[in-house]
């Protein structure tokens, strides 16, 4: 997205326009995070109050600890794991909407997460922890928390005065994918591992 709307907001020699795109980009980000957030915190509340149970902090623990060491196989490729994603791409006309709408409307979508492909397994173990947790507020808070940090790079954004340089960032961040996965694995494993460890020491 960021080599849409540099592009763009450079196309008009306004750099007013284009630090409000991304501002308003960011903010689509953090939205679309706090309202997947807000729904499957909904649901899981909806669930237990059915079902007339409520997770008890250690099975909880339980659930994340397991859900990180999955998420950390599929990141370090050593078994594939289905996540609750779809291949569905923005469309490239949603490009003809003026620049504020598209750029909010974009990071929306993507900060939704499930409505697109999800880059990385980690977002997939606060999903979780969202929908067995039952919290609404605090699923929409945290989950849009992780949708403010996506949002960052594009904070930044907003104090380059170089077009080109946005681009040349990506390129780097796209040339260092694999280890961002590979390193993204190591941390999620080992996160699992130190809550399985303390979830055994208390069984």
């Amino acid at each position: 997205m960021v080599g849409t709307i540099f592009p763009i907001g450079y196309g008009d020699n306004r750099r007013a326009r284009l630090v409000s795109a991304l501002i308003v980009h960011s903010f689509g980000y953090v939205t679309g995070a706090s309202a997947i957030g807000l729904v499957l915190g909904g649901f899981g509340n909806l669930f237990q109050r059915v079902l007339l149970v409520r997770l008890s902090e250690m099975n909880l623990s339980l659930i994340i600890g397991v859900a990180c060491v999955v998420s950390a196989g599929r990141e370090l490729r050593l078994f594939p794991v289905p996540l609750p994603q779809s291949t569905w791409q923005v469309p490239i006309d949603w490009r003809q909407m003026p620049l504020l709408i598209m750029s909010f409307t974009y990071a929306f979508v993507l900060g939704l997460g499930v409505a697109t492909r999800i880059p990385a397994s980690s977002f997939f173990i606060v999903l979780v922890w969202a929908m067995f947790r039952g919290n609404v507020l605090l699923a929409a808070v945290v989950v849009g928390g992780f949708g403010l940090g996506r949002a960052v790079p594009f904070l930044l954004g907003c104090m380059v005065r170089n077009p080109g340089t946005p681009n040349r960032v990506l390129q780097i961040t796209l040339t260092l994918s694999v280890l961002i996965r590979v390193m993204n694995g190591l941390f999620v494993g080992i996160a699992g591992a130190f809550v399985l460890g303390g979830w055994f020491r208390r069984a």
